[in-house]
């Protein structure tokens, strides 16, 4: 007999995947002897199961099952059977009663497995499994067991989800309330102003590091400035559209600080737009590195901010005009500096922008905003330096922008279909490209090599040779913002995002590889009360002491000193709870449409938890003073603006955003 515990109502899996939980222990035959009672972890998802350690094994559930032999190796064939001993034939049944209810289990095998194989899943065949074992004679056996399980509806817009973010975000304003860390949101500032504003934003990015070397005198200080005036505008704009009343003092106070926020914002991207001569402040940092690579970005932070301020009405006849200046400055920049190369980034080879005055461009009001310097680039997915990241923020931008501009800009449409051909190659492994030519790889390739070995599938920048979870999360944060624009509504992703199960199991693979050591341990601390940081403890080769920074390194060890626990954090201070949540709901967006139920339902429990965990315990604004990342400060009032952001992002998605054309003034 094997003895197992039937289970109706969760565990506690690594990964964060969900099931029904322990209840009570049932003994059946299944044609074999057994010394001892184990147990087991339910997995919800095979490629997390596939690596599971066997002392991680502890649980069946009741309910109409089938047993079949676990393999362990991710795509290659099953073996012959189930073990030695046991039933043989897929209609052989042993049935057993659990208080009245009959259970069938069944003992198929396949030449095959379908689920393991991660290559060429059947994703419809089986819905969600867990694994148990059986301990004969010293000789440990691994089982699955599939079964359905009253997973969560799939639901667009899901204001479960979105209600619960929410609470998260009122957690965070409450143990982390602004007034402790702007002078602005002091009671004795006065409340909303133009000054009180701009006092914030020089509160948090004052002494944000400069690097002239890299990306131009001025050029990335100023661009603190534009992101916090962004971030902190785009909560209040949040905060006021959520309102359905519109018309208390609180709606008020967060509408007026949003448009002082929009202002601050625009005055300092008009510096990256325009040229000397046109700046309106006289400061350009058009041609610099800073401007040619993240303009894009910038036009995703803009674009969702004022675009929340138009729907509610909010938008001033010149903040509009501004907006959609800027805005088409920066869309046809990147058409003539980007895609009219020709090329398609690409790590392993270079590639260079086009500049003025080869090519030009104009914006709105006819001001010229091509570069008048060409950047080369040279990416490398297997080392570090992928452009995941780089291309999904480029693409995203110009999609929000150009569906923003709509018909006033009689290039959009060209312009909107470029964009999204970065968002639909932003993730890719070996992917044929139809309009540039070649192939498309954006994810590592390397199984071996490194200090752990390596993943394939793993998103690698800033370090070599080993998983970066928090570009990870920005790159299906960056497809998110895309989304938002799709022209199909609701978030749907177009076809050729994910045209055939291939792709789609690259983008899969590219969030889930990338929380995976090469020996399958999973990379996300989901220990209550410790702010979800990232499972490291047996990497320190990939970590670094606080504050101490390390070449080749990306995780750093916060050690208490801000308050709070122990726990490992990314290079510039964040939590591994944050990237995930920028992935979580894309991937279940795109897997719900796709009617993939594994994979939300996998997603569904990492954000289950994440969630939870940030009701009680939010991420703390002041881990930051243990970053080692030279680009960024460990000023507060930056990642805290920077963090609540992530917030937004995920609570717009929920609660079902999009983005539209704008009507003219």
């Amino acid at each position: 007999a094997i003895d197992v515990e039937i289970a109706v109502a969760q565990h506690d899996a690594a990964d964060g995947g969900w099931c029904p939980g322990l209840r009570r222990r049932h003994s059946f035959a299944v044609g074999r002897p057994s010394r001892r009672q184990i147990f087991g972890r339910i997995r919800d998802d095979w490629r997390d199961a596939a690596t599971v350690a066997v002392h991680e094994v502890d649980v069946v559930v009741a309910g109409a099952i089938r047993l079949e032999q676990n393999p362990l190796a991710v795509g290659r064939d099953a073996g012959p059977g189930v073990g030695r001993g046991v039933v043989r034939q897929p209609a052989q049944l042993a049935a057993f009663g659990i208080h009245g209810v009959d259970v069938g289990v069944a003992l198929p095998f396949r030449a095959k497995d379908d689920l393991l194989a991660v290559r060429r899943p059947d994703r419809n065949a089986v819905r969600r499994h867990i694994l148990f074992a059986s301990d004969r004679d010293g000789d440990l056996d691994i089982y699955r067991m599939a079964f359905t399980p009253p997973v969560t509806p799939a639901l667009y817009p899901n204001h479960e989800i979105a209600r619960r973010v929410w609470q998260a975000v009122e957690r965070f304003l409450e143990v982390y309330p602004p007034s402790d860390i702007y002078p602005g949101y002091a009671d004795e500032a006065g409340g909303p102003s133009a000054a009180n504003a701009r006092a914030n934003v020089e509160a948090a990015c004052h002494d944000f590091p400069d690097l002239p070397e890299l990306f131009g005198e001025g050029a990335h200080r100023r661009a603190c400035y534009e992101w916090v005036a962004g971030y902190l505008g785009l909560y209040h704009a949040t905060s006021a559209w959520r309102d359905p009343t519109k018309a208390n003092d609180e709606f008020a106070e967060h509408a007026v600080w949003a448009q002082h926020y929009l202002d601050v914002q625009l005055d300092h991207l008009a510096t990256f737009v325009y040229g000397p001569a046109d700046s309106p402040s006289g400061e350009s940092h058009r041609d610099t590195l800073a401007a040619i690579w993240q303009n894009p970005l910038r036009a995703v932070n803009t674009s969702i901010f004022a675009d929340l301020l138009y729907k509610q009405g909010l938008l001033t006849t010149e903040q509009q005009a501004r907006v959609e200046e800027l805005l088409s400055g920066i869309t046809r920049a990147w058409y003539a500096e980007f895609w009219e190369t020709g090329e398609h980034p690409n790590p392993g080879t270079p590639f260079t922008t086009q500049s003025a005055p080869e090519t030009e461009a104009f914006s709105l009001e006819g001001h010229q905003v091509v570069s008048e310097k060409p950047w080369t680039f040279h990416w490398d997915a297997d080392k570090g330096n992928t452009n995941a990241e780089e291309v999904s923020w480029m693409g995203a931008g110009i999609t929000l922008a150009t569906r923003i501009l709509g018909d006033r800009m009689s290039d959009a449409g060209q312009i909107y279909d470029a964009a999204r051909h970065y968002v639909d190659y932003a993730v890719s492994y070996n992917r044929p490209d139809p309009i540039h030519g070649g192939t498309i790889r954006t994810l590592n390739a390397e199984s071996s090599g490194g200090a752990y070995g390596q993943r394939e599938y793993w998103i690698e920048n800033h370090a070599s040779d080993m998983p970066s979870i928090p570009y990870a999360g920005w790159t299906w944060g960056f497809i998110h913002t895309g989304l938002l624009a799709s022209d199909l509504g609701e978030q749907r992703p177009w076809t050729e995002l994910a045209p055939n199960d291939e792709q789609w199991d690259v983008l899969l693979r590219s969030a889930g590889e990338s929380m995976r050591a090469a020996d399958g341990t999973f990379l996300i601390d989901f220990t209550p009360g410790h702010g979800i940081g990232f499972n490291l403890d047996n990497f320190p080769a990939w970590t670094m002491p606080c504050g101490q920074g390390e070449a080749g390194k990306q995780y750093v060890r916060y050690d208490g000193r801000a308050g709070g626990p122990e726990l490992y954090i990314s290079e510039i201070g964040h939590p591994a709870g944050l990237d995930l949540l920028l992935a979580g709901w894309p991937v279940r967006r795109s897997a719900h449409h796709r009617g993939d139920e594994s994979s939300y339902g996998v997603w569904e429990g990492r954000l289950d938890r994440i969630l939870d965990e940030y009701a009680t315990t939010p991420p703390n604004p002041h881990w930051a003073v243990c970053k080692t990342a030279p680009y960024v400060s460990s000023n507060a009032g930056y990642h805290w603006g920077r963090m609540l952001a992530v917030y937004m992002q995920a609570y717009l998605g929920a609660s079902g955003y999009e983005v539209d054309a704008w009507t003219a003034n």
